[in-house]
């Protein structure tokens, strides 16, 4: 009877780890995760930017579905199997589904340390120069815009 209680809560708990993994794999396909400490592929990679952030986590919004769907599994076959088989069962959804989350969070991650940063010397010391804006933000005259036609 204990080993049963021991795979039901297992279980629950893989199935709270579903929710998690799957929402934020969701939220993070469809661009709708606003970048933040508690959900989502958080790294210092990934919390440079909005867009960083937004890349990690539609890169690993795939996987973190998988993750969930692992969980979910393992929960529903821990709760029907129970005793010692239920709770191996959890412990190795919990295993995998968390290890699997991980290295694809990893992924996402790269995927943000891939993003070039934006040029920080842009209007100084002759950052234009690369820039395809040149145009616009150089000046031609003093007076800080092209001179007016006659």
């Amino acid at each position: 009877m204990g080993v049963t209680v021991a795979a039901i809560i297992l279980a629950a708990i893989a199935l709270a780890l579903a929710l998690v993994f799957g929402v934020s794999g969701v939220l993070g396909i469809f661009k709708r995760l606003p970048r933040n400490r508690w959900i989502g592929v958080r790294s210092a990679e990934t919390m440079r930017s909005d867009e960083k952030f937004e890349l990690a986590n539609r890169v690993a919004g795939p996987g973190l579905i998988c993750a969930a769907v692992v969980l979910v599994m393992g929960a529903v076959l821990a709760i029907l199997l129970g005793g010692f088989a239920g709770l191996i069962i959890a412990v190795a959804a919990i295993a995998v589904g968390v290890g699997l989350a991980g290295v694809i969070g990893s992924l996402g991650v790269r995927a943000a340390a891939a993003m070039p940063e934006p040029a920080s010397d842009c209007g100084v010391s002759g950052g234009c120069t690369s820039c395809s804006l040149q145009s616009v933000c150089s000046t031609d005259s003093a007076g800080g815009g092209a001179a007016p036609a006659n």
